[in-house]
């Protein structure tokens, strides 16, 4: 032997794969068409689903003033011990209410003050606001204070370290004028009424200066499980805490997560009932779009097994041809996603859909790990009928599948109904108008392949 010619089996898969993907064009764009919309409703259903709670809930903590869902009235260091130790406790801090706190020679309340620790500003109630602008108060004479507080104190541009002169009310029989420095102020979004009022924040330091502690006899705000209801929250700390006496209370709602949950869905077990559903409703419409063609697939690939092809080449020949569909539609999936629900929604949503509660900065339908899973989803499903096709063809002898259609039923039931037909087709036939006629037909055509039917029907209703 003078030379070596090599086997060049890298070209002629290349050449195999686009020629079967030329002869199947109707089919690609269809399969291209799935795949965007597959990658695009996923993303756009589940972004939005999420986005949407995580704005009701940003919403609903700005309408509490806190993130707290629960608390227990005057609570011991015990009691704040034990709840801390709870499992299906995330949060625990303290607060302590004082009084009222009046501008200097009147008698108008402007604000309440309290005292917070550490874990409950910075957990419970700063995320509850906007605009939060210094630090929380640690120094024995600085305040915080909300801006519609200074707004009716007559200061429009706050400065940290001005003087601040007020009268606070502890008690019946307690007031105490204090001159504060303004040490932060923040915009908050709960109503000004006789329930809520605007708060004022002062440090532990000067709670203790008055004789006060906040470890002792401090209110312990809680932050409980989000898939807890209310009463389930009540039950379970009034079983887990002991109660200091009879007229000790433990306030429950439900969480603003659980509220949001509710409001956008309905319940947890409706969100992964919904879920299935769509994802379902997505993998039935590829699945269905790769089952048009399959029994043409199979034909195709059984002729190459025909001639010698092996497992391994058909399926390189195949998905070749696949992905030279999906990689374009799954890239204009992913376009179309970031520019819709990075872009678009969000501008023509945003600036109403938080209105009075801070902005829409916080209405994100977009999220990246969403798609990149509606990108794998996709991808697998398409592969995972590729290799059915690969599968049902050598698994067949090559005749079987130069014939392969997806019609099933025994030869012995078709011949028995072929021959009853003949016999009895003058006798019992009813005849048809042409209307009727085009019906059955229709019908039969559509139901010939009953699988194929089923899924169809299936990812349609879904």
């Amino acid at each position: 032997m003078n030379g070596f010619t090599p086997n060049n089996n890298t070209n002629v898969i290349r050449l195999l794969s686009e020629a079967i993907r030329k002869c199947n064009k109707g089919r690609n764009r269809i399969l291209m068409g799935a795949v965007v919309l597959c990658i695009l409703t996923l993303t756009f259903v589940f972004g939005t689903a999420y986005g949407k709670i995580n704005a009701e809930y940003t919403k609903n903590i700005r309408m509490d003033g806190t993130t707290a869902s629960t608390y227990i009235e005057e609570g011991t260091k015990q009691q704040y011990e034990k709840a801390r130790s709870l499992g299906y406790v995330r949060e625990t801090g303290r607060r302590m209410k004082m009084g009222e706190a009046t501008e200097s020679g009147k008698k108008e309340s402007i604000c309440s003050i309290q005292v917070l620790d550490q874990t409950a500003w910075e957990k419970m109630m700063k995320p509850a606001y906007t605009g939060v602008h210094g630090t929380y108060p640690k120094k024995q004479q600085e305040i915080m204070l909300p801006v519609k507080t200074l707004k009716k104190l007559g200061i429009d541009n706050p400065k940290r370290g001005m003087k601040i002169a007020l009268d606070i009310s502890i008690s019946f029989f307690q007031t105490e004028k204090e001159e504060f420095k303004l040490s932060g102020w923040y915009s908050a979004y709960t109503e000004d009424n006789g329930r809520s009022k605007a708060i004022g924040y002062v440090s532990e330091k000067k709670l203790k200066d008055w004789g006060y502690d906040i470890k002792d006899g401090s209110d312990i705000l809680i932050c409980p499980s989000n898939d807890m209801d209310w009463k389930d929250t009540e039950e379970k700390l009034y079983e887990d805490v002991p109660m200091k006496d009879n007229s000790q209370q433990i306030i429950a709602t439900d969480t603003a997560k659980n509220r949001a949950v509710k409001e956008v869905t309905g319940s947890y077990g409706m969100v992964a009932v919904e879920a299935v559903v769509i994802i379902c409703g997505m993998f039935l419409l590829v699945y269905n779009v790769m089952q048009i063609s399959m029994a043409g697939d199979i034909r195709q690939m059984a002729l190459l097994h025909t001639i010698g092809t092996t497992k391994k080449q058909l399926r390189k020949i195949y998905i070749r041809q696949i992905m030279r569909t999906i990689v374009p539609g799954g890239i204009a999936g992913i376009g179309l996603s970031v520019v819709l629900l990075r872009y678009l929604i969000p501008q023509l949503l945003g600036r109403q859909y938080l209105n009075g509660y801070g902005g829409a900065e916080e209405l994100q339908i977009f999220r990246v790990e969403i798609l990149l899973l509606a990108v794998v989803f996709t991808l697998l499903v398409i592969l995972g009928a590729s290799e059915q096709v690969i599968w049902q063809t050598v698994n067949r002898t090559c005749i079987e599948g130069m014939h392969y259609t997806e019609q099933k039923g025994s030869k012995k039931q078709q011949h028995g109904k072929a021959g009853h037909a003949d016999k009895g087709a003058v006798v019992n036939k009813k005849k048809r108008s042409e209307t009727q006629e085009l019906c059955f037909m229709a019908w039969k055509n559509v139901t010939r392949y009953r699988q194929g039917f089923v899924i169809t029907v299936s990812s349609l209703f879904l």
